[in-house]
């Protein structure tokens, strides 16, 4: 097996796309993110997408490393999915039904 190809896919893909990742918007927002909320991720969007359902959603978190008081990113790591795909799984969460006391149910909540 060819170590630059894995199953049929190119690994060198993101990297040779992003062989500049210090400077990407992505990875820009989740060092700063990490200033105020260390544990938090950052989800990118793209505007110009409207309601398409193969718009790809960046999520990022920022990594550092503590020395001494001082701090430093050294990666940020992250993913990328389908908008359709949080969609799906935002409807499932909220559009159950719910049980409100006095054997009353309700699709409303």
């Amino acid at each position: 097996m060819n170590l630059i190809e894995q199953n049929g896919v190119d690994i060198r893909q993101f990297s040779s796309h992003h062989n500049r990742a210090t400077d990407e918007l992505w990875y820009k927002r989740a060092v700063e993110q990490h200033m105020s909320q260390p544990e938090s991720f950052v989800y990118s969007v793209p505007h110009d997408v409207a309601h398409q359902n193969d718009t790809l959603i960046t999520a990022s978190h920022a990594l550092f490393l503590y020395k001494n008081e001082r701090k430093a990113p050294v990666a940020v790591v992250g993913f990328q999915f389908l908008q359709s795909a949080l969609f799906n799984r935002f409807m499932n969460i909220t559009s159950y039904k719910v049980y409100i006391p006095n054997n009353i149910y309700s699709d409303n909540l």
